[in-house]
């Protein structure tokens, strides 16, 4: 707490004074954190602000793509692929507030798919991967065939050795 005094002087030299205390409050800092940046999904956005006496009242987000929330937690879906520069300003009790900017990534989700050929009982079955992405690559490939084995590769096969229906993912 600080006093100020204000004096003020015409031209004719009389002057008066006043004095009052003003507080000076801390500037709250501004932040989040974020989980899961994949197109499609909704993105979590944690507020991690704080403020060293006094509470945050209000939160304003800004998430890039002409949305906005006043909501302390959120989580925001983006429809499509980019680059979003998020912006969050927090408001104390004090009414001291502050901002924090920070570029979210959204990245395009893969689209898997496959054709099977020759799934005939004791003959290798052939998989074609003819999974899609929009941008990118696609980074790994992981098989279950639903018999008990797994594969890693592109387009793999694999030998059914008992008759029936097999959930191959």
């Amino acid at each position: 707490t600080y006093d100020v005094t204000l004096t003020v002087t015409n031209n004719e030299g009389c002057a008066n004074s006043i004095t009052k205390q003003v507080t000076a409050y801390p500037v709250p800092v501004a932040g989040f954190s974020i989980t899961d940046v994949c197109d499609g999904n909704p993105v979590n956005f944690l507020d991690t602000s704080s403020v060293l006496t006094g509470n945050i009242t209000q939160w304003n987000w800004d998430f890039g793509d002409s949305n906005t929330s006043i909501t302390q937690h959120n989580a925001h879906n983006y429809l499509t692929p980019g680059q979003y520069d998020v912006t969050l300003t927090v408001l104390s009790d004090n009414n001291c507030d502050a901002t924090f900017t920070y570029s979210v990534n959204s990245f395009p989700v893969p689209v898997p798919d496959f054709i099977v050929s020759n799934s005939c009982l004791n003959v290798t079955s052939l998989f074609t991967n003819t999974s899609t992405i929009t941008s990118g690559n696609i980074q790994t490939n992981t098989w279950d065939f639903g018999d008990g084995n797994i594969s890693a590769s592109l387009s793999p096969s694999n030998l059914y050795a008992t008759d029936g229906s097999y959930l191959v993912q």
